[in-house]
């Protein structure tokens, strides 16, 4: 293999749809063998999808925090963001994984930053009620009064998905449920 990312005649880092490459499939799935074998025949770490998302960004919002800890340590860029503004720790928050926000506060990467809308990760956990990003980024000294352009706090997003009415069903009362846990760690910090 090259530096190419070429295998014999085998381009490891081929384009799927989105602009996606085995590497970025195999980090979002956790295959950490995939990922290894990849990495051994020179897929290139950095590569961007269609979105400039990279295969750290892909693992993160898989919440593969032992991918993401492979593809660090093969030289992935901790701090890179995608055309959003999104960065690998608004992945990792949205996809609800404290492991993997703990893995990047310890590489170092802005925990605050926000995103071309003005969302921070502690907006994208708590917006999606992952109880334990919202923890682990308020631990980790991110803002729980950061405000986006227009103004919302991640306590007003917490707060909001509590208030809405309809559906019953088990996944929806839980979903409810983890929205007032996030509100009252939000309190607690100070939000």
């Amino acid at each position: 293999a090259g530096s190419s990312g070429r295998v014999a005649d085998i381009d490891v880092d081929v384009r799927g749809p989105y602009g996606c490459t085995p590497l970025m499939l195999a980090a979002h799935s956790g295959a950490r063998q995939c990922t290894a074998a990849l990495l051994e025949a020179h897929a290139r770490v950095d590569e961007r999808d269609e979105a400039g998302a990279t295969a750290l960004c892909a693992a993160a919002a898989g919440r593969r925090h032992h991918t993401m800890a492979q593809l660090l340590q093969a030289g992935a860029d901790a701090h890179t963001v995608d055309h959003s503004g999104s960065s690998v720790a608004f992945f990792a928050a949205q996809g609800g994984s404290a492991a993997c926000v703990r893995l990047l506060r310890e590489a170092g990467v802005d925990l605050s930053a926000p995103n071309s809308g003005g969302w921070s990760p502690l907006h994208a956990a708590a917006n999606s009620s992952h109880l334990e990003a919202v923890t682990a980024l308020c631990e980790a000294g991110a803002p729980p009064h950061c405000q986006d352009r227009q103004g919302w706090t991640p306590l007003m997003l917490a707060t909001n998905r509590i208030g809405q009415p309809g559906c019953r069903c088990k996944a929806c009362v839980r979903r409810r449920a983890r929205s007032l846990r996030c509100m009252r760690v939000l309190l607690r910090k100070g939000a």
